[in-house]
């Protein structure tokens, strides 16, 4: 199955929005689509759920995967804009760290006949080697909150996109070098907003290489 994670540095970087437009841009084959969330302490409740969500709650101590149209669909969620945005199926996995190696494996079966899968993971990307990796930044956000994970993706991700919202290009203008640097400018794509990273020539040849391995 071929496969495009889609990681970033932190919530709010515009991960679910890149993997929305991706997805269009694979069509006709079928794609679905896989939202992860890692729990480190179910007793918290979800990382991203709301008050009374209780989702996280249900996991048990290893994984689960939602699959039913009601929850994946929702209006305003991550799984409802894949849906939206053509996935099929859309999978949702809640999993503890040990077991997204497992869950994953799960997953594959679940997803069926499809091309690929368009995957919106940190950990995933440590236990597979996808055909295609993205990983997003929000500049706004601040580094104490970036993910542990994120020096290690921005150095191994085909294309990492800095997502500039409403920022001044001049204010982070240190971040943008560093990441430069970090990379030697392979895949530092600046933009506007992270839908335009996906017409980029450079990204228009990877998925195209993509599509006919």
């Amino acid at each position: 199955m071929k496969t495009i994670i889609v990681s970033g540095a932190s919530s709010t970087a515009a991960k679910t929005s890149l993997a929305a437009v991706l997805l269009p841009k694979l069509r006709p084959r079928a794609w679905g689509a896989v939202k992860i969330t890692v729990t480190h302490d179910i007793t918290q409740g979800c990382p991203r759920g709301g008050s009374g969500c209780g989702v996280c709650a249900s996991v048990g101590g290893g994984y689960r995967i939602i699959a039913d149209l009601e929850t994946i669909t929702q209006p305003l969620t991550d799984t409802g804009r894949l849906s939206e945005a053509g996935a099929d199926p859309v999978l949702w996995l809640i999993t503890t760290p040990p077991f997204v190696r497992l869950g994953w494996a799960d997953l594959q079966q679940r997803l069926g006949p499809v091309e690929g899968a368009v995957i919106e993971s940190n950990s995933l990307a440590f236990c597979i080697t996808p055909g295609l990796n993205f990983f997003t930044i929000n500049p706004r956000v601040p580094r104490s909150r970036w993910k542990a994970s994120a020096p290690i993706l921005i150095e191994r991700s085909d294309f990492v996109v800095i997502s500039l919202h409403d920022a001044k290009r001049e204010q982070v203008q240190a971040l943008i070098d560093e990441i430069h640097t970090k990379r030697n400018g392979r895949g530092v794509i600046v933009t506007e907003a992270v839908e335009w990273a996906v017409d980029l020539p450079e990204v228009q040849e990877k998925l195209e290489a993509l599509s006919v391995r």
